[in-house]
């Protein structure tokens, strides 16, 4: 059974917006997440978007929209089907530089022209989409939009598994769907944090933590008891490298 997309993102949305710590991190803004999101970070602010039109899919509080306009893009489009999700976005953007746009879409259509942005972001969005029909509709049009490049930051696994709300998928899988749209995957990295991503999920579990909705803090005595095991995971994730978890897939269009 699918989840209604639109209307979980939106109390995502409420939830990360009156958070006493401050931060709008999508997740539980529980040490997980924050050194996930610091992981990413090495990544995302190399790729080079300076003077490029960018458009980031599922755009969320606009933490990444924040960090392509330090980058120096030349313009921004963020895509979102949560409207309270853009409304985070749009005051987070309210002293950017880069001419900025805000789209709310369906979930399988985005409403710009063909070739209208250099490059395309989806950061941990597409694996939430547990249809495969509207997932190939708004990869489709990912496709159609963009001149250049399209980078893909999801979860992936050698088979595929999960639940209506995240999706693991091989790198394959998009890989198909994209070539079959004229962009040929060029790079794959696998952002390697399994044994960290295993252990603190089970602990966030045993504390009760995923028993609440999306979005929620993680309280701050549950953040100190955390952080004596992130070195050892750490270590770990280095130690024994897993095929699984977040990923970095770079796709460039083909001259036909």
């Amino acid at each position: 059974m699918e989840y209604d997309v639109r209307t979980h993102w939106n109390d995502v949305a409420n939830a990360i917006s009156t958070r006493d710590s401050g931060t709008q991190l999508a997740g539980y803004d529980s040490v997980l997440d924050r050194y996930a999101r610091s992981k990413f970070l090495g990544y995302f602010t190399s790729i080079p978007v300076r003077q490029k039109d960018v458009m980031e899919v599922g755009s969320g509080s606009g933490l990444n929209l924040k960090l392509l306009d330090q980058g120096g893009a030349l313009s921004i489009t963020a895509v979102d089907i949560s409207e309270k999700m853009l409304e985070l976005a749009k005051k987070n953007m309210e002293t950017a530089q880069a001419k900025t746009k805000f789209v709310h879409i369906d979930g399988r259509s985005i409403p710009l022209p063909d070739q209208s942005v250099d490059y395309a972001f989806t950061v941990t969005v597409l694996q939430h989409n547990s249809s495969v029909e509207s997932l190939k509709s708004l990869t489709k049009d990912i496709a159609r939009i963009v001149r250049e490049r399209i980078y893909l930051f999801e979860d992936t696994s050698p088979k595929e598994k999960g639940s209506p709300d995240y999706m693991l998928r091989p790198i394959e899988f998009y890989q198909k769907m994209f070539e079959s749209h004229g962009f040929k995957l060029v790079e794959t990295k696998v952002i390697n944090m399994y044994f960290t991503q295993k252990v603190f999920s089970l602990f966030n579990r045993i504390t009760g933590l995923y028993g609440k909705s999306e979005g929620a803090s993680t309280p701050w005595f549950l953040r100190w008891l955390q952080y004596p095991f992130l070195p050892m995971t750490m270590f770990l994730d280095k130690v024994f490298m897993r095929r699984e978890g977040n990923t970095l897939m770079i796709f460039e269009r083909q001259a036909k």
